[in-house]
């Protein structure tokens, strides 16, 4: 369950960005990341925090003072993060290809060629557009 203020930086996150606040929500669920906790990858990188930032974009990170420590300890930072990983891949894909954008962020823009790489990415995405579908329609039925 997302407090209030985690809802808040979900949002002002993908208003910065200009991205629908209810697909970076989805992402989000689909990670299924927990606020302090990293993961390691087989490949030997983490990913971080709530949306599960990967280390490999610390390099890009590291130069507006985000670390490791404050992608797992700050979760608004994380989700701002993620909005700027997902706006990112869309930018890569033209502009509003969220599927593709959504299945680069989970295996990346490159290598789609491997079809088992490809099938994982495609299975994530699916996934993150059902939660956002399922989204969309809690967010009209409680209007």
């Amino acid at each position: 369950m997302k407090t209030r203020t985690l809802q808040v930086c979900l949002e002002r996150a993908a208003g910065y960005y200009r991205l629908p606040v209810l697909l970076l929500d989805a992402i989000v669920w689909q990670e299924g990341g927990t606020d302090g906790v990293g993961d390691r990858d087989p490949d030997g990188s983490y990913d971080l925090g709530i949306a599960q930032i990967n280390t490999r974009w610390l390099s890009v990170f590291s130069k507006y003072g985000i670390t490791a420590r404050s992608l797992l300890d700050n979760p608004c930072e994380n989700l701002y993060a993620a909005a700027y990983v997902l706006d990112t891949y869309a930018q890569h894909f033209g502009g509003q290809n969220w599927f593709r954008a959504t299945m680069a962020y989970n295996i990346g823009p490159n290598g789609w060629s491997n079809p088992v790489r490809y099938r994982i990415g495609y299975r994530y995405a699916r996934s993150v557009m059902w939660k956002w579908r399922v989204l969309y329609e809690r967010m009209r039925h409680d209007k």
